[in-house]
């Protein structure tokens, strides 16, 4: 799974986003630190992209460059589960579209089933949704690949793209459901137990708390959860 970590604006010396994608970034966090404390018969990557806001009609530079290596190499990738635009929601709502494919189609329809089997109860809808970056390239080569999307964009590529417009309940949503139809894919009931692993969909924190970390790398900024201890 995977969430890019750039940001654009339309002021750009003014790109805090919080939305798209800072969160994202944060839900893949927060789903490793849950899920290493099991070990799946089969392997779990969690990636953080860079280049999906380029410029000049180049797109996905990261998961590009991923997504070709791994065809080039043949790597068998059972599904990759991207998060972007996934904690906006002011209505409190908790509509979440899912974007698929037909090939990804059975995995759309598994997080269907987690929704209700876990009792995540997030109102879903399909496909209202094509701004799907950084999962095309993994179509485009073969693989299956899904990902979640608020129920509209808000104030993406926008300074006003702050905290105060993120909202950390939708955010535990959506990182359930990704949780859940990982931990499927990656063989649940197996080698890990289901009853034990559906109490730590439950764990994943919602926090009352942000860290803002300015990246040694780049001027971008990156929202991570910070342990409440």
């Amino acid at each position: 799974m995977g969430a890019h970590y750039d940001s654009n604006s339309t002021d750009p010396f003014h790109a805090p986003g919080v939305t798209d994608n800072g969160c994202g970034v944060a839900i893949t966090m927060e789903l490793a630190r849950v899920m290493s404390q099991y070990r799946f018969p089969h392997t779990l990557k969690f990636a953080f992209w860079n280049g999906e806001e380029s410029k000049e009609g180049e797109f996905s530079l990261g998961s590009t460059s991923y997504a070709n290596q791994a065809k080039n190499q043949s790597l068998d990738i059972s599904l990759y589960l991207n998060y972007d635009s996934a904690c906006y929601d002011p209505g409190n709502r908790s509509v979440v579209d899912i974007m698929y494919n037909l090939g990804s189609r059975p995995m759309a329809e598994e997080m269907v089933r987690s929704n209700g089997l876990y009792g995540i109860n997030a109102t879903l809808s399909y496909n209202l949704f094509n701004c799907v970056d950084d999962v095309r390239p993994f179509w485009s080569d073969g693989y299956p690949a899904i990902m979640t999307h608020s129920e509209s964009h808000g104030f993406r590529h926008t300074p006003e793209d702050t905290l105060d417009k993120a909202s950390f309940p939708y955010a535990g949503k959506n990182a359930r459901l990704g949780m859940a139809v990982l931990a499927h894919y990656a063989g649940l009931g197996k080698k890990v137990s289901t009853n034990r692993f559906f109490s730590s969909i439950f764990s994943i924190r919602e926090p009352d708390k942000i860290a803002f970390h300015d990246s040694t790398l780049s001027s971008i900024k990156i929202i991570t959860y910070k342990d409440i201890l």
